[in-house]
């Protein structure tokens, strides 16, 4: 039966450390971009929230009113 473990000697066993390194500093990349990251989403959180906010003033204010530039 073929099998997916098959021994590659030293060889796989360089690759496989060599992976094993990319990926350790891959994730210490993404580890060190994480602050970066959670402020842009959290300042587009923001900017989506305040823009919500400002649609529902120019609803309340058209009802009362009527179109804002009719003033």
């Amino acid at each position: 039966m073929w099998s997916l473990w098959r021994n590659k000697g030293k060889e796989g066993e360089a690759r496989a450390d060599e992976a094993l390194r990319n990926a350790n500093r891959h994730l210490l990349d993404i580890q060190e971009r994480s602050a970066e990251v959670t402020e842009v989403a959290t300042a587009l959180r923001n900017f989506r929230e305040r823009n919500h906010f400002a649609e529902g003033l120019e609803a309340i204010i058209r009802q009362q009113r009527g179109p804002l530039n009719d003033a």
